[in-house]
């Protein structure tokens, strides 16, 4: 979960001294200088705390408005200081339903603070996020939100987004409250809402969409979500910002729980999805690739129209004529050219490399076994996939010690050695130049592979068709 930490110096106050009414005793000036206050640089565990506490509950219930906002301003600093024992300790000394009445004031300086409070809450553990929730904050920041500042709309949306990222009671509340669509009807209008709003909302939609809980939203809301996302992306042209790396992070979580490869497909937005595989930002660019192997994953048709976008990118950028054309239309790029084709040579560093993401590195395996199924009908995929260092990744990929993507990755290498095709001979001779069969023979005896079925695979391909490799080696 999300909490909100200071962003600016922690100017200092004057001492908060009140007698049992909780009006202030020392007639000390807002903002004056002082060497320490009852509260600076307390823990919970300070035995001080049930004290410091009452004194805050007192002095958030002053007559003195600017005694009052003093208080709250304690409050939301203590919650961003210590964490999860500060938030039960707020909870229980009862101020709650005060913070909460706050949000019906029309003094700005409330309503940021008391909104912000509710953010460092809702990040807290479940049953405090529960809490705020059944104290009817929900409704309370759906309706607020118009008319408010933009620093009180994102957390407002921070709030959201926690209270929806925290369990699937909490979610499925926020979605019939409204909380989802608030998010959503930001992202649909961005130029109505500033950039922090922006990827506060996006933030929200992906914490809500990460959520392992099954049960995700209805075929309604997932269909907007799609189109909310999908047209957000595509509008973002060049522009690689916060709120773009989050929506593309939603619509990869969205991916994982529902088939919406072809609704994605459909809205036109593959273009920028392969785009970003490359990008410097590395959650950007893991969360778009892993997007973009979902969408082409499962089924040859899905990974056969992913190989089409990503072919047709490489076309318009060399500004080819015929950008409509069928995969089978389109001659595969050739030689330095297809380092300019973004989705291959990505997926191969990725399958060949230790560096990515287990999880990634195990869907680009899958993937490639896919592209291979479509190449055996179009033959002009392998000369594409040969060209593109496929051999030479799939040698490298070898060194894992993951059987079950060994297995993978060999399955796919049989299939290529097995094709018949003119380029076989090619094949054999760049798998052996990048050291292939000797790595084959190796994973054989290696500790963690030896006696599993990538074992028994990689001595099939050995007899084969690297029979001088067949024999163990020597240790």
């Amino acid at each position: 979960m999300s909490s909100a930490s200071e962003s600016a110096p922690i100017e200092t106050f004057a001492n908060l001294t009140l007698n049992e009414d909780g009006i202030n005793t020392e007639g000390e000036a807002l903002g004056e200088e002082s060497d320490r206050s009852d509260f600076d640089g307390y823990s919970t565990t300070d035995p001080r705390s049930e004290k410091i506490y009452s004194k805050l509950f007192k002095a958030i219930h002053s007559t003195d408005r600017d005694f009052r906002l003093k208080a709250t301003i304690k409050i939301r600093r203590l919650l961003a200081s210590e964490g999860k024992e500060s938030v039960q300790a707020v909870i229980d000394s009862g101020v709650l339903p005060t913070i909460l009445d706050m949000l019906a004031s029309d003094d700005p300086e409330f309503l940021s603070e008391a909104t912000w409070i509710l953010v460092n809450i809702t990040a807290g553990s479940s049953e405090q996020t529960s809490q705020v929730v059944e104290a009817g904050a929900l409704p309370k920041l759906i309706s607020l939100f118009p008319t408010s500042s933009n620093s009180v709309k994102e957390n407002i949306l921070m709030t959201v987004g926690n209270i929806m990222g925290d369990s699937k009671h909490l979610r499925q509340g926020a979605i019939q409250g409204g909380g989802f669509e608030l998010a959503l009807d930001v992202l649909h209008a961005p130029e109505d809402h500033s950039a922090g709003c922006l990827e506060s909302a996006a933030w929200a939609v992906a914490t809500a969409l990460t959520l392992d809980c099954g049960d995700v939203p209805d075929d309604r809301l997932v269909a907007k979500i799609i189109l909310v996302l999908t047209t957000f992306i595509r509008n973002q042209g060049d522009d690689v910002s916060e709120p773009l790396t989050e929506a593309v992070r939603a619509l990869r979580q969205l991916s994982i729980h529902r088939d919406v490869k072809t609704a994605i497909r459909d809205s036109g937005v593959t273009h920028q999805i392969i785009g970003l595989c490359t990008e410097k930002d590395k959650r950007t660019r893991e969360d778009a690739l892993r997007l973009a192997i979902h969408m082409g994953g499962g089924d040859e048709s899905s990974a056969k129209a992913l190989l089409q976008a990503s072919a047709l990118d490489y076309c318009a950028a060399q500004q080819a004529k015929r950008r409509e054309s069928a995969l089978e239309d389109i001659a595969p790029p050739r030689s330095q050219a297809l380092t300019e084709l973004p989705l291959l040579p990505r997926i191969l560093q990725v399958l060949s490399g230790s560096t990515d993401p287990w999880r990634l590195r195990s869907e680009a395996a899958g993937l490639t076994l896919d592209l291979e199924h479509i190449a055996t009908r179009n033959l002009e995929i392998f000369d594409l996939m040969v060209e593109a260092s496929y051999l030479e990744a799939l040698s490298r990929a070898l060194l894992s010690d993951d059987s079950d993507r060994l297995e993978i990755n060999l399955q796919a290498l049989e299939q290529i050695l097995n094709a018949k095709w003119g380029g076989r001979q090619r094949v054999m001779e760049r798998f052996e130049a990048s050291d292939g069969p000797r790595r084959l023979r190796d994973l054989r005896v290696r500790r963690h592979t030896r006696k599993t079925a990538a074992s028994g695979l990689a001595q099939t391909i050995l007899r084969t068709h690297f029979p001088e490799f067949s024999k163990s080696p020597r240790v």
